[in-house]
């Protein structure tokens, strides 16, 4: 309760790092065999640096409480969000997991590493 206690009394959202998120294909990449290490350590390291805050954008659905609202004990709070004001990627479901793009830059592959699964649960979006 401690992070519903920061949401109403502080105003802020928790954002896990990659770490912390339970999910463990989130993040999940492939790459070319001619992909140098250094740029997969380099993604990598990025990722860890990463904070995200999920948001689902329905609350009806059962699989979600189990997963992420600690087996359905957890609470529902409804947030009306400015898309100009906050920077967030919207969940694309893929059925592959995905492939790095050497032409983007760093923080662009994270971001679109950290906004596609390639099972489907709910959807939503990661700030």
């Amino acid at each position: 309760m401690k992070y519903v206690e920061d949401i109403l009394k502080h105003h802020k959202l928790y954002a896990a790092t990659f770490k912390k998120l339970n999910d463990p294909m989130e993040g999940a990449f492939t790459s070319s065999p001619n992909i140098q290490n250094n740029l997969k350590q380099v993604i990598k390291d990025e990722k860890q640096k990463t904070l995200i805050c999920s948001l689902s954008l329905k609350k009806d659905l059962p699989l979600l409480w189990a997963y992420y609202a600690d087996g359905f004990k957890g609470v529902c709070i409804e947030f009306e969000i400015d898309n100009k004001t906050l920077d967030g990627c919207k969940i694309k479901y893929k059925k592959n997991i995905p492939r790095i793009n050497v032409n983007d830059p760093v923080d662009i592959q994270v971001r679109k590493l950290l906004s596609r699964k390639y099972w489907k649960k709910g959807s939503g979006y990661q700030y």
